[in-house]
């Protein structure tokens, strides 16, 4: 054991400790408590997770954001901790209805859709479309922020596996 603990919480960290950011990163009122506490950040953020909390972060004032992936992921969380109150997650084609009633609560005319960097690429496009097709009085900017590399993966998995009878695919719940 080198002293290092898990949390879920930083009100778990005494002041003055270290805090290690996952890869996955954090919404950005953690970087503010984290100051406040006095913590040391060593900040582990994916660079390509930092790319998009910068443009959601330079779009919000004029744009209502939309992040396309799965609701508990701890990247969309971060991700909509950055993009502020005018965004919405969607995660499924039945979410853009209320993406849609909450984005004519604002006075914004311009609608910014990023993804999750590790969703589907087929997954990222449809939902997409649909939003375009939902959303015709907004201009619309479709920001495909889909990691490289798992687009590399996903498409390497789908060629693999059409020379096999039987693939298993595992992945942990953490």
């Amino acid at each position: 054991n080198i002293g290092m603990i898990t949390v879920k919480e930083l009100d778990e960290i005494p002041d003055g400790s270290i805090v290690i950011f996952r890869a996955h990163g954090e919404p950005e009122y953690k970087y503010e408590l984290a100051k406040k506490k006095n913590l040391t950040i060593k900040d582990l953020t994916c660079g390509n997770v930092i790319a998009i909390h910068k443009k959601v972060e330079r779009e919000k004032s004029n744009s209502f954001i939309i992040i396309l992936g799965k609701k508990s992921h701890p990247e969309v969380i971060g991700t909509k901790g950055f993009a502020g109150e005018n965004s919405y997650v969607v995660e499924t084609e039945d979410d853009i209805l209320d993406a849609y009633m909450e984005y004519e609560k604002t006075n914004l005319g311009r609608v910014y859709v990023v993804g999750q960097t590790t969703i589907s690429s087929k997954y990222f496009d449809v939902l997409a479309e649909e939003i375009e097709n939902n959303f015709v009085e907004a201009e619309v900017i479709i920001d495909k922020t889909i990691c490289n590399a798992t687009e590399v993966r996903q498409k390497e998995t789908k060629e693999l596996s059409e020379d096999m009878n039987t693939m298993i695919i595992i992945g942990g719940k953490n």
